[in-house]
């Protein structure tokens, strides 16, 4: 629904209505929260996607899902930095990253590192934003995702 924002959200309020009328592990609804926030953002209802995040750290919080939660706390900074808060998306972009990195997760380090990069570029903050570029580029060139070394090159392009 590319360009079709009132067809894109009736599919989202649908789907919405569907998953939480079934009886969805804890899991599954906090990655359907994030998608459904990713979505509320691209749509431009900020604050339904700011809520959504929130509810999501909310559920991984009570369930101890520290790797969802991270990646909820980075949903949250990218919803800051839309906003032109950038101070409290770098605050949270650093949260993320610190507990992406203490469990590990370097799939989503990278994704948290190409986010800073993404704040600090439209800070027009060249050095940190290409330091954090070659970070994310590093560890997703470690796990060998090629495709995701593209987008953040094409990011660092930009600069």
């Amino acid at each position: 629904c590319v360009g079709l924002k009132d067809e894109a959200l009736a599919i989202l309020q649908e789907a919405e209505a569907g998953i939480y009328s079934k009886k969805l592990t804890s899991w599954g609804k906090v990655r359907s929260l994030l998608f459904s926030s990713l979505t509320y953002k691209n749509l431009d209802y900020i604050e339904t996607a700011f809520d959504n995040c929130r509810q999501a750290i909310m559920h991984c919080e009570r369930n101890q899902f520290a790797s969802l939660k991270a990646r909820a706390i980075s949903c949250l900074a990218s919803l800051y930095r839309e906003q032109g808060e950038f101070a409290s998306a770098i605050d949270k972009h650093l949260e993320a990253i610190i507990t992406m990195s203490k469990i590990g997760d370097k799939c989503n380090l990278a994704e948290a590192y190409y986010q800073l990069g993404l704040t600090y570029q439209r800070m027009h903050e060249v050095r940190r934003s290409r330091d954090n570029f070659t970070r994310a580029i590093a560890l997703f060139s470690e796990i060998q995702a090629p495709r995701q070394v593209e987008k953040v090159q094409t990011a660092m392009d930009g600069l």
